[in-house]
């Protein structure tokens, strides 16, 4: 859609004014569509990014987790309960 006016590569606080646009009932409902269809892409696009964000922290947290055990064993003990309850997934 082409609003009259309207230049891409226009600055935002180049020439801009408080005149009326006067849209057909066509064209604003197509600019209602667009909006609409920006509005649930924006949303889809956080929940992306949730996720991700999310998926990547678990991965970090199990790393971590991993790290710490695989440290315990190698600085001594191999009979060390924590780490093997860790490692198990059964808790402290």
């Amino acid at each position: 859609m082409n609003i009259s006016g309207y230049n891409p590569d226009m600055e935002d606080d180049e020439e801009l004014t408080d005149e009326t646009v006067m849209l057909t009932r066509a064209q604003w409902e197509d600019l209602m569509r667009s909006i609409q269809s920006l509005s649930q892409a924006n949303a889809r696009l956080v929940e992306t990014i949730a996720f991700l964000l999310k998926q990547n922290l678990a991965r970090g947290i199990v790393e971590a987790e991993e790290q710490n055990i695989q440290s315990a064993i190698a600085d001594g003990d191999p009979y060390d309960l924590a780490a093997l309850r860790r490692l198990m997934g059964i808790g402290d």
